[in-house]
């Protein structure tokens, strides 16, 4: 199994409701960061989550990751009903090589 950290910030101005998705595991899990407890990332913020996958290829293959979030309450392209006025951002891809 592989655990690996995701961290989620926000630029503002307005709070977000997160939604995360990763192309290798499911589900993400909340670790920690949300200060006030009140369920959206807020400026300054940064979330912690988790997620455990089972790494199948072979020693000294490439394996490659892809996390990203979104507004949640974001209705379509275009609208910002929270912060995320910045989409170009909302991913992170990076590759490491499988150890014994």
């Amino acid at each position: 199994m592989a655990p690996r950290p995701d961290k989620v910030t926000n630029a503002g101005p307005a709070a977000v409701k997160p939604k995360l998705t990763d192309n290798k595991c499911s589900p993400l899990t909340y670790v920690s960061g949300d200060t006030d407890n009140d369920g959206r990332v807020d400026l300054g913020e940064t979330w912690v989550f988790q997620c455990k996958y089972k790494v199948t290829a072979n020693v000294g293959t490439p394996l490659t990751n892809k996390a990203t979030v979104a507004d949640a309450q974001c209705p379509a392209s275009g609208w910002f009903l929270g912060g995320d006025r910045h989409s170009s951002n909302d991913s992170d891809t990076w590759t490491l090589l499988v150890v014994p």
